[in-house]
């Protein structure tokens, strides 16, 4: 189904016409997805986040073809196309030191200055963590660090920061390893750059951890209490979480002694990515592999870090997307507590970005793509490491695409999510949930949506000219909650492009389709 601008003049403020849920939304660069080349790189992609306004931040590492590393960040404006007032391109490459450089992640303060942090290796070859802060114009921030660089200063052995998160107050905290994956980081700083010294031990809160310890997550509770995590390598790779109190002591509430391991006999596990549900459990996506194939996992969690026994079975959801191997990187969730995985499927070199959306449950929700799930095949070989949702609800999801000829650019889709609204004076008068299936359309369609409350509903059909074609019914109530109509429409319908017009008192909601 095509998404497009409307110029209705009765629609007024309302401009956008609505995709279903899980469909490439065609108001972003025309196709759903773009991709950029950064010149003379190729890229990975380690971060995603959605400004205020709306525009969208990529960040990845770059190699040349000599095998040199650099740090890469992009701005796109929220129609899809690079924004020129980041750094003039849309696109800044920062070589540090001369030397070889990563980027593993990225954050937003609250006054809108953006955050990266990764390894940098100095003069002397050490490799140290190092952090960034650009404007919002893409110039380095000159009040941080070392002209918008801070460095750890004191020495530790194989620093690996992996997430970094902003704190209210302005200050910030890097979570990783340190000691050659022996020792769980967590660097706390000042908004200056500077070590919180009163933060763990010099602005450093350390816990032992197995050997083969990954980092590659860290998120902050409402209740200052910082968890950081990933997964340890091993026969039977397996899942770590540890928990430190604001002022960086390991918390003991949490699972034991403040770490929690989860195995599974015969799997691997890779803790990639977590996110906090309002309740304080804790969504993690896991790249299972079972036998010889790879699936969709996510892992739930109590805030004691204990499994959750009420979701999925015995506190996890595995998901074939094919009959392949998939596997998912990133999660999100969205405001009506339904949560979405990214990540991909396929085989070198063909991959396709998958998306699969779930109900609070872990069930998987029929109303989002086909029984929950998406794949998007752009023609090239295509992966999805990260999301994020937007204010206006829709899905982002970025990645990296490599071509025939090995070159590898960032790769961006946004998605509707069915929770998309327009304008209204009246909250309670909106309609949600708006679903139409099948589409594209031949002689009937069946149209679902929710009230939040008692409503009188209009249901009319429009061409694009805004010329009202047919009217199914007028006038006609329909109480609070989920509703489902047979729409039949008239037999001498010429094929095309055509938008049904849901209206209530003080509300009007559009959703295009296609007739064949």
């Amino acid at each position: 189904m095509k998404a497009f601008w409307s110029t209705l003049p009765f629609l007024g403020f309302v401009s956008i016409l609505f995709g279903q849920p899980g469909q490439l939304d065609a108001t972003f660069n025309t196709t759903g997805h773009v991709r950029t080349h950064i010149a003379g790189y190729n890229v990975d992609n380690s971060g995603l986040l959605i400004q205020e306004d709306g525009k969208i931040l990529v960040c990845g590492t770059a190699e040349t073809v000599t095998n040199a590393r650099d740090m890469v960040i992009a701005r796109y404006n929220s129609n899809g196309l690079l924004d020129s007032s980041f750094n003039q391109s849309g696109i800044l490459v920062i070589d540090v030191l001369g030397k070889i450089d990563y980027c593993y992640a990225m954050a937003l303060q609250q006054d809108g200055k953006i955050l990266l942090t990764g390894i940098a290796t100095l003069l002397t070859n050490e490799r140290k963590t190092v952090i960034i802060r650009l404007l919002e114009d893409g110039s380095f921030d000159d009040t941080f660090g070392n002209n918008g660089m801070a460095f750890n200063l004191p020495d530790h052995n194989a620093e690996n920061p992996k997430a970094i998160m902003s704190l209210a107050d302005g200050k910030i905290i890097v979570a990783g390893s340190i000691e050659a994956n022996l020792i769980c980081a967590v660097f706390k700083y000042n908004d200056d750059g500077t070590s919180d010294q009163n933060f763990g031990i010099q602005g450093l809160a350390m816990a032992t951890v197995p050997g083969g310890y990954n980092p590659s997550f860290g998120t902050v509770q409402p209740d200052g209490k910082i968890i950081t995590g990933g997964f340890l390598l091993g026969l039977n790779t397996e899942i770590i979480m540890v928990r430190f109190s604001p002022q960086g002591i390991i918390d003991s509430t949490f699972g034991t002694n403040g770490i929690v391991q989860t195995a599974y006999p015969n799997e691997t596990h890779f803790g990639y990515s977590i996110i906090l549900q309002p309740d304080h459990k804790i969504l993690m996506v896991d790249g299972i592999t079972h036998g010889t194939k790879r699936d969709f996992c996510m892992l739930r969690y109590n805030e004691n870090g204990a499994l959750d026994s009420t979701f999925g079975t015995n506190g996890r959801v595995v998901t074939a997307m094919s009959t392949g191997s998939n596997t998912a990187h990133a999660i999100s969730l969205q405001d009506d507590q339904k949560i979405l995985l990214a990540g991909f499927l396929g085989i070198k070199p063909h991959h396709d970005i998958a998306i699969a959306r779930y109900n609070s449950n872990g069930t998987l929700d029929p109303d989002f793509g086909a029984g929950g799930k998406v794949i998007s095949d752009f023609g090239l070989d295509d992966v999805a490491f990260t999301m994020a949702v937007q204010a206006d609800k829709k899905i982002v999801v970025a990645g990296f695409s490599i071509d025939n000829t090995e070159n590898s650019d960032f790769v961006v889709a946004r998605y509707w999510s069915g929770l998309e609204t327009v304008g209204t004076k009246d909250p309670l008068s909106e309609i949600h949930h708006v679903i139409l299936y099948p589409n594209p359309v031949r002689k009937e369609t069946t149209l679902k949506y929710y009230l939040p409350v008692d409503q009188s509903m209009t249901i009319r059909l429009y061409n694009l000219s805004g010329q009202l074609i047919q009217s199914f019914f007028e006038n006609k109530q329909r109480g609070q909650g989920e509703h489902q109509e047979k729409l039949i429409f008239r037999s001498d319908l010429l094929a095309g492009n055509y938008m049904l017009v849901l209206e209530t008192k003080n509300s009007k909601t559009p959703v295009s389709f296609i007739l064949r």
